[in-house]
């Protein structure tokens, strides 16, 4: 609390011009007295002054006055009762020594000093006089009478409006309020000095002072004290405003060159901006948007309150993203050919695809891996699985019998190779020291076990093959007769 001073005003009177009685009952020297009146501020003290009329110093009496604002209450907000603190040591300049504090005049004539002036309480309700005493240099003393009065404050809150803002909670559930405080009391109170509290009885006792914080309520009373002064507590009702809600996913997926995305939100009572990132173009300006690329945007819905002829605005802000998916596209597929028989199809760029063949009648398996596929050209099947586009590609897979018995039975007679065209390529085989046997330049037609028209012995054979990929096949094979 800050003590309030005014100028003081010094009037020059004869010992005849006051109650001679009280100067008796003071026992004071009947000579001139300097008395004073109205408030004076510790830095405008005159200095002692001295009237001399015989060989002894006259005692000057001077007037201070100190006031503080009745903010004391019980917690139960009990009636103003017009008793507070007081620093006495503020009636005189800041570092002032010798001096003392006396309740009253008897106190001062048999000089029982007030214990604690830094915290005195009046006895007086409302109205009080106290004495202080200070002794200058010259081993004068100087009296002065402080006058200190209590300033009432009402016991309840005056009223000074609304304040909204918008809800900060953009998750559902109770409404959540970011309150600047210090931009709340500039916007009311200028540059005073102001303080925010959740409850008249802190606001009373200065306490628990609000900067910064949140509160969870639809409607919420703060009281406001003005420091330094002796105004009443002030209330402002801080009223929660609802934000548009905007459900959209984090990610939307569109087909490359196959069409748009229709988003569309709620119209009713909303505005809305549709942006692309990095683009100040406004892509659309009501509820709906037709996104046709890929991309990072944002939306901006607005609601706009009208409250006793003021408007107030809420906004929400969501961001999300758009894939645009291109067509499947096969890279390459490698093939494992001999005894595992392995496709891997490889694809130009990663995607959610799917994986068939035609050997499996198109059933097809989140894996781009196949074994064991049987010899025989196959065709191979990639799907994008959000529908956005389909490609086939055709493999060859190499496939031989392990032996075979040409003895004119219908049955194993004659070796071939599967799946593959030796038109151009033509399949060599050669005996266990490495002799060329034959020649196949028609895989069809195979080999029937004789060279140069003779029967060839039961045995190993090996063959080599130079496969469309210009890669060799290495692999043998036993005669058995």
């Amino acid at each position: 609390m800050k003590t309030i001073f005014a100028l003081i005003l010094i009037f020059h009177f004869h010992i005849s011009a006051i109650n001679h009685a009280e100067a008796a009952e003071s026992s004071l020297p009947k000579s001139e007295y300097l008395f004073s009146t109205g408030l004076l501020h510790p830095s405008e003290f005159p200095a002692p002054i001295f009237k001399r009329n015989d060989t002894n110093p006259t005692l000057d009496i001077q007037g201070i006055s100190l006031q503080e604002c009745d903010y004391e209450r019980g917690f139960g907000l009990s009636s103003v009762d017009g008793i507070t603190s007081f620093n006495l040591l503020l009636a005189y300049p800041p570092n002032t020594s010798n001096i003392s504090f006396y309740e009253n005049r008897a106190d001062l004539e048999n000089d029982v000093e007030i214990i604690n002036p830094g915290n005195y309480r009046n006895t007086n309700p409302f109205n009080q006089i106290v004495f202080g005493k200070r002794i200058n240099g010259n081993n004068g003393e100087v009296i002065s009478e402080v006058t200190l009065t209590v300033i009432p404050i009402p016991e309840t809150a005056v009223p000074i409006g609304d304040f909204y803002v918008c809800n900060s909670n953009t998750d559902g559930g109770s409404p959540t309020a970011v309150y600047d405080f210090e931009e709340i009391g500039r916007s009311l109170f200028g540059d005073e000095d102001v303080t925010f509290h959740a409850n008249i009885y802190e606001a009373f006792e200065n306490d628990r002072n609000f900067a910064f914080g949140e509160v969870l309520a639809q409607e919420f009373i703060v009281y406001i004290r003005k420091q330094n002064t002796c105004e009443p507590i002030y209330s402002l009702s801080l009223n929660i405003l609802d934000k548009p809600e905007v459900t959209l996913q984090e990610e939307y997926q569109i087909c490359a060159d196959q069409g748009s995305l229709n988003l569309s939100l709620p119209s009713e009572n909303f505005t809305y901006e549709w942006f692309k990132e990095n683009d100040s173009n406004l892509l659309s300006g009501s509820s709906t948007a037709e996104i046709s690329e890929g991309g990072s945007y944002t939306v901006i819905a607005t609601r706009t309150y009208n409250i006793n002829n003021a408007l107030y605005e809420c906004s929400t802000e969501r961001s999300f993203r758009v894939v645009a998916i291109d067509n499947p596209e096969i890279e390459a597929v490698e093939i494992e050919q001999g005894y595992s028989n392995q496709i891997l199809i490889q694809m130009r760029e990663p995607g959610d695809y799917e994986f068939s063949t035609s050997y499996l009648n198109q059933v097809y398996q989140e894996s781009n891996l196949f074994e064991n596929a049987p010899p025989g050209r196959h065709e191979i099947y990639v799907r994008e699985r959000n529908g956005c586009g389909f490609e086939i590609s055709e493999v060859s897979i190499l496939g031989f019998p392990k032996f075979f018995t040409p003895n004119n039975d219908g049955i194993n007679d004659i070796w071939r190779i599967k799946g593959f065209q030796g038109s151009n390529n033509p399949v060599r085989i050669y005996n266990r020291y490495g002799k060329l046997i034959v020649k196949l330049e028609n895989t069809d037609n195979g080999w029937d076990g004789n060279f140069n028209g003779k029967s060839m012995p039961a045995d190993d054979y090996w063959f080599r093959v130079k496969l469309e990929n210009d890669q060799e096949f290495n692999g043998h094979f036993s005669l058995v007769r």
